[in-house]
């Protein structure tokens, strides 16, 4: 934000003093490079390079050419939604995942849903054994009905 400051400042300091007039002489070249000097391994990993402003007069004509690092885009995402009731979830575990008649590990699942099968979130949640339990209902079999640890679920945004 500095850099954009000092190069809007330069431009109008040279339009104030007479920029837009024919310039007399030679061309000139301006490059300002600061130097960097780390102190310690860590600093030269952790410090940025400063740009570079080149200023450029050839004929009646002013030119600032910005040049060094840049910033990383900026890539706008949805925010993620959480399990809740009624949305629709996907299995997300290879291998399946144990689907239980109680919130809890301590019985035998009922079924093993399959890696990307989709279920509605009817229940829940359930706090057991370090796990968020949903009780999920298929999509395709309403009769496979079970818990499931939310861990291993993922929401299915809206279409």
């Amino acid at each position: 934000m500095g850099v954009f400051a000092c190069a809007a400042a330069m431009l109008a300091g040279v339009i104030a003093l007479g920029g837009d007039a024919a310039p007399g002489g030679e061309p000139q070249i301006v490059i300002v490079t600061p130097m960097q000097t780390p102190t310690s391994p860590l600093d030269a990993l952790l410090t940025t390079p400063t740009p570079t402003l080149q200023v450029i007069q050839s004929g009646d004509n002013t030119f600032f050419d910005l040049q060094g690092p840049t910033l990383m885009p900026v890539i706008f995402t949805p925010t993620p939604m959480g399990i809740a009731l009624g949305v629709t979830i996907r299995v997300d575990v290879d291998g399946g995942l144990n689907v239980r008649p109680q919130p809890t590990t301590d019985n035998t699942p009922l079924f093993q849903a399959q890696y990307g099968e989709l279920f509605t979130v009817v229940e829940g949640p359930e706090n057991a054994q370090g796990l968020t339990w949903w009780r999920i209902e298929s999509l395709a079999d309403p009769s496979r009905t079970g818990w499931a640890a939310g861990e291993f679920l993922l929401v299915v945004p809206p279409q």
